[in-house]
């Protein structure tokens, strides 16, 4: 079942549901734009879609995973670390206003305050709507997001 995140509280709701994201990391990513070219070479040019699939582990239970789209992707800061570092998510924040959802590694941050925290820096995500869904399903290394 997917829960729309449509007001702070709902952000909130899913923040305490999955420990702030503490103690996590970010599994799998896949983005869909909604530009193609078909089969005749003709090319759709729109990004009409522009949704963000992720999947994020916690080391905890119930859940452990969650499956969250980002729809009406605005932009996103990916900033992983290389195999030299640990990429832990020791926190996250969630603020939704007027422009939608933003997303964001970063256990400092408050809602009221989230846009400071979109640097170089951090990993984050900026949408117009967001939605999730346990997926406990998704635990492990087995790559979700692969041609079926």
């Amino acid at each position: 079942m997917w829960n729309k995140v449509k007001s702070q509280k709902d952000a909130d709701a899913l923040m305490e549901l999955f420990g702030g994201f503490h103690d996590g990391c970010i599994k799998e990513m896949k983005y869909i734009s909604g530009e193609y070219v078909n089969e005749e070479l003709s090319m759709y040019p729109f990004n009409s879609l522009r949704d963000l699939y992720v999947i994020f582990q916690h080391q905890y239970r119930n859940p452990s995973a969650i499956e969250v789209v980002f729809s009406r992707l605005i932009r996103m800061n990916l900033a992983p670390q290389d195999e030299q570092f640990n990429g832990i998510i020791l926190g996250a924040c969630i603020a939704v206003n007027e422009d939608g959802v933003i997303w964001v590694d970063d256990d400092w941050v408050k809602a009221e305050n989230i846009g400071e925290a979109l640097n170089e820096g951090n990993t984050w995500i900026k949408a117009g709507e967001m939605k999730w869904r346990v997926a406990d399903e998704y635990i492990g290394s087995e790559e979700v997001y692969i041609n079926r």
